[in-house]
């Protein structure tokens, strides 16, 4: 196939609040974001409902299965404000310039069959369609792509390889490593003897963090920038619609934790402790397999298996990313957090049963943990998983 113009790549990462989109370069010496990155919040969009309520988790994972999924109409309403904003952001880091293009894209949520639409997500409409969608909606406003955009992409995986492929990532230097991003909602990604391992390839063994709940409470309405809101409105009883419009976010609710406001220490030790259990658990079950520690959103879940084939294995490191990292890359303010997370961690390194992990681990909590400042690893990761596939169906540069 004879192109008439040079093939150009986009990276989308499509989180549960709003789509970001770099062009992304491939070269010898790895990709390169190029040029601005725009970003649209779907609540821009004048259709997008900001009290809309999510189908309940346990009714979406039930209804997986049924073709077609039925995708309740204000579902549909919510899922055109979110395409018509997606297709916004393309039409502009497009302008101007000439395809063909690939696009590659990552957006939260468990996958249809075909991998091209959402089937369940926590925070958001089912769109089992969207990736179609998005081809069609483009062709309409005459934009070339080189070819289809070959699946939805796990934004948490794509921040993993991010990590691993980008500029500063953290992944880099290093055999075994977890990543938790906490944004809208939470992010998952996992490097093991040197490779990057999609969640959905080791399920049988370990849950992704929006899975989990502890004591009744989900981890992402804990770990997650928007649970730690939604935490701080409750302990204040003030509405998290008037946090937000007085733009009071995490940062905030930390510099409240700092000067000795109680409702926001309570939040604090609560994600403290609450990232000490999930760390400890990643570790625990990379080691020596699931220990039935934590139970599931999902009650008709199939139990973790207790085996696998990277059992024995040691994590070097913690990436804290997204919202979360750069809040606890704040040492003075996010002490709170910090002194709880690393608290809680030794307490169950020091009681563990499994007499290697307290010989490796013993007061080592701060020396594990990171936080990243590559906020575009979930673009670069989408980017750099088109640009694979396209290669290896084309052989074409």
């Amino acid at each position: 196939m004879i192109l008439k113009y040079k093939i150009q790549l986009i990276g989308l990462d499509g989180g549960a609040s709003k789509i970001r989109a770099w062009i992304v370069e491939p070269g010898s010496d790895g990709f390169k974001l190029q040029g601005q990155a725009i970003e649209k919040q779907y609540a821009s969009h004048p259709d997008f409902d900001r009290e809309f309520s999510p189908v309940p988790i346990p009714r979406q994972l039930a209804e997986m299965k049924c073709e077609p999924i039925p995708v309740s109409s204000q579902e549909k309403q919510q899922g055109q404000a979110i395409l018509e904003t997606i297709l916004e952001a393309v039409l502009e880091i497009t302008s101007g310039q000439r395809g063909p293009w690939i696009i590659g894209l990552g957006f939260p949520g468990l996958k249809t069959s075909d991998k091209k639409g959402i089937a369940a997500l926590v925070n958001g409409p089912r769109m089992p369609t969207l990736a179609c969608d998005i081809e069609l909606e483009l062709k309409k406003n005459q934009i070339d792509l080189a070819t289809p955009i070959h699946a939805l992409g796990s934004d948490a995986d794509y921040c993993g390889l991010g990590e691993e492929k980008g500029k500063d990532g953290h992944f880099t230097g290093v055999k075994n490593a977890y990543y938790l991003g906490g944004g809208t909602g939470v992010a998952d990604a996992l490097k093991l003897h040197g490779q990057v391992l999609p969640f959905d390839q080791i399920k049988d063994w370990m849950a992704k963090t929006w899975e989990l709940t502890s004591n009744g409470l989900s981890f992402e309405k804990v770990l997650s920038a928007r649970g730690i809101q939604e935490q701080y409105a409750r302990e204040t009883q003030t509405p998290i619609r008037e946090l937000t419009n007085q733009n009071f976010f995490i940062s905030r609710i930390l510099e409240k934790a700092q000067a000795g406001e109680p409702e926001a220490l309570n939040v604090c030790t609560l994600v403290g402790e609450n990232l000490g259990l999930l760390l400890f658990e990643r570790l625990e079950t990379i080691f020596c397999g699931w220990q039935n520690r934590f139970q599931f959103i999902n009650p008709n879940r199939p139990p973790l298996q207790s085996r696998h084939e990277y059992q024995g294995t040691f994590l070097k490191r913690f990436v804290i990313g997204q919202r979360l990292g750069t809040a606890l890359a704040d040492d003075e303010n996010s002490r709170c957090i910090r002194d709880k997370m690393v608290l809680t961690f030794d307490h169950l390194i020091e009681h563990s049963t499994h007499r290697e992990l307290a010989e490796n681990y013993t007061l080592r909590m701060e020396k594990l943990l990171t936080t990243s400042s590559l906020r575009d690893a979930p673009v670069l990761g989408a980017a750099i998983d088109a640009w694979t596939n396209y290669r290896s169906q084309t052989h074409a540069y």
